[in-house]
């Protein structure tokens, strides 16, 4: 059995940068929602720099507040090979 499962999770209310997504966008000719992958690219690059490049660490942007979600991703698994990025039940 392999799945999937957050461990740890963070959430960071950031209204301006829909802002900042969207003047961007407006002034580069592309669509706000490239700008916000873009971000979200970004602080993932940041949060593997911070707590290791070995972490799926995820980043999203709500495209309606603003905020974000920085998580770190683990594999559920019966048999543990990568003892950063596995766990059993």
């Amino acid at each position: 059995m392999t799945a999937s499962a957050t461990e740890t999770s963070s959430v960071y209310a950031r209204p301006e940068l829909l802002q900042v997504a969207e003047t961007v966008a407006r002034d580069k000719g592309i669509e706000k929602d490239e700008v916000l992958e873009a971000m979200e690219q970004a602080i993932q690059k940041a949060g593997r720099s911070k707590y290791g490049h070995e972490h799926d660490i995820r980043a999203t942007i709500d495209r309606t507040s603003g905020e974000i979600s920085l998580a770190r991703y683990i594999e559920v698994t019966d048999e543990i090979e990568n003892d950063v990025t596995q766990l059993t039940l």
